[in-house]
């Protein structure tokens, strides 16, 4: 499985974190003829990110998609 990458967005006027992304792709992207285009994936109220990377994520990274997932905090 792919480790996921996790890249986090910050204000640089307050240091406040705004946004968390969790991106996952797919192991054979350059025998992959046919590229399918990116997910994303929101959560909801009161989750973050995380709540896609368990089961969401790697499976569809393990099915040829590029899958990533936002966090919203404070939203």
């Amino acid at each position: 499985m792919v480790p996921a990458i996790v890249s986090k967005c910050y204000d640089i006027w307050t240091s406040a974190l705004t946004i968390e992304l969790i991106s996952r792709s797919p192991n054979n992207v350059e025998n992959n003829s046919t590229e399918k285009p990116h997910l994303l994936f929101v959560h909801g109220a009161f989750h973050n990110a995380k709540c896609w990377d368990e089961y969401y994520l790697p499976w569809f990274a393990a099915q040829g998609w590029h899958a990533h997932a936002l966090s919203l905090s404070g939203h």
